[in-house]
Order: C-alpha cells, then sequence, then structure tokens
C-alpha cells in the first residue's frame, strides 16, 4: 500500500506575507551571509605562502647541485655548485639555495652517473629551468 505525500511548502509560501515579517526575514538572511563569511574565511597570505615553499621544495628537488660541461673528444668538466660562506661549516648549494652538512655524502655519485648518463642531465636541467621559470626566478 502506498500512501501519497502532499507536500505543501514552497518557495512562494516561505516568503514573508506581512510587513512586520520583512525585516526580521532580512535580518535572518544577514545573520545566515555572517555566519558563513566567518566561518569559511580564506587566509589568502598563508595560500600564497605555502604555495611558494612548495615550489622552492620542487625547485631544491629538481636542481642537479652540479654543473656539467662537455668539453669535446668524450670530456666533460664537473663542477660542484656547493659553497661553504667563510666561518661556517653548512654548505649551500648556489643555485637553489638548499643547506647541506656534508654534500658529498648526502649526494654520492650523482656526479658519475650524470656523465655517465648526460641526456638525463640534460633532461633535469631542462626540468629545473621550467621551474625556476614557473617560480619567477628566471626570464
Amino acid at each position: 500500500m502506498r500512501i501519497a505525500v502532499i507536500s505543501t511548502t514552497s518557495l512562494l509560501n516561505s516568503l514573508p506575507s506581512t510587513w512586520w515579517q520583512w525585516p526580521l526575514w532580512l535580518v535572518g538572511i544577514l545573520l545566515t551571509i555572517v555566519a558563513i563569511r566567518f566561518t569559511i574565511s580564506l587566509d589568502l597570505n598563508a595560500l600564497l605562502k605555502t604555495r611558494h615553499d612548495k615550489r622552492i621544495a620542487q625547485i631544491q628537488n629538481a636542481c642537479t647541485h652540479l654543473r656539467i660541461d662537455y668539453t669535446g673528444d668524450g670530456q666533460f668538466r664537473v663542477q660542484l655548485t656547493f659553497a661553504s660562506p667563510p666561518g661556517t661549516v653548512q654548505y649551500f648549494c648556489t643555485r637553489c639555495q638548499v643547506l647541506s652538512w656534508n654534500p658529498d655524502s648526502d649526494y654520492p655519485d650523482r656526479a658519475e652517473y650524470y656523465v655517465k648518463h648526460y641526456e638525463e642531465y640534460i633532461r633535469a636541467e631542462k626540468a629545473f629551468g621550467k621551474l625556476l621559470k614557473k617560480a619567477g626566478y628566471s626570464k
């Protein structure tokens, strides 16, 4: 057996019908808007900071931390980009600013790998350049 449901509620029935209901209705709408506004607040500075931090982390992960130049006749010149300022024991990459206490142990055999796979080094450098452009650090 089915029972028919008759719904008499509609938007037109819920609108105020007398003049004193209109101000109450508007106050209710305004309070609802204010409650939603304070409940869903967007901190734009925090959003931009997290986006910036995420891009910096992507740049540091994509950096090869070395420069390889092909000098001809199968010879490569490899130069690490880590430097230690005078008076400090910590090294930093001059390209991506990542910090390292001992870059030789943190990035072992990286130079040998990229010399053996020079095309992979070129792809990694292109990806690093794209991330720099995306972050606004190069033209």
